[in-house]
């Protein structure tokens, strides 16, 4: 079964970039982590309303939430789960400009590229 990593930045949810990540969510059968990256501890209600709407369609997901930047926060996470076969993340705003995107091993896209479409 594929294994999908969605980042998000928890301070930057966009409803475009939701609603293409739902959409994918929805019609890929695999298993998918949610990585969302922000420097509180309450759920946005964007990301809430998200959520539910994954449970409403039984999405097999998991929450994972890190504090601080994205590009740390991704790369340490497909370090330690090399079971990942493909990473989305929202925004290329949201990585850090000082590290290469492809020093990810998986293949990279992005959901906001998704969502212009």
């Amino acid at each position: 079964m594929m294994h999908v990593l969605i980042a998000l930045n928890g301070s930057r949810l966009k409803k475009a970039v939701l609603n293409s990540a739902y959409a994918l969510c929805a019609h890929l059968k695999c298993r998918i982590d949610i990585l969302v990256v922000e420097a509180r501890d309450e759920v946005p209600e964007a990301l809430a309303r998200f959520l539910e709407r994954l449970q409403g369609a039984c999405v097999d997901f998991r929450l994972v939430r890190a504090v601080g930047r994205m590009s740390p926060a991704v790369l340490d996470y497909a370090r330690r789960h090399r079971g990942v076969d493909l990473i989305l993340i929202d925004t290329l705003k949201s990585w850090d400009k000082g590290v290469p995107i492809h020093s990810l091993k998986q293949p990279v896209g992005v959901l906001a590229s998704i969502a212009a479409v």
